[in-house]
């Protein structure tokens, strides 16, 4: 399953990026060797997701990616 990531700088400025969860996973594990303040990564599941649990999934990744963007790098 990939995911579109919709990242809006400003109101001109906007990039649209297609990950798969594994993806993200990577940029995690990188993340949090540099930075202390990482906020948890939703749960990876090992069975196949229902529709419900898809919908979690986005909303919790969502959620993990919002706090990412607005952490402040280097205070």
């Amino acid at each position: 399953m990939y995911y579109s990531i919709e990242i809006m700088a400003n109101a001109t400025k906007k990039w649209t990026i297609t990950r798969k969860f594994k993806d993200i996973e990577e940029m995690h594990k990188k993340l949090i060797k540099k930075l202390s303040n990482m906020p948890y990564l939703p749960a990876k599941s090992i069975f196949s997701l229902g529709e419900d649990d898809l919908d979690k999934r986005r909303d919790d990744l969502e959620k993990y990616l919002n706090v990412i963007f607005s952490l402040k790098i280097g205070d």
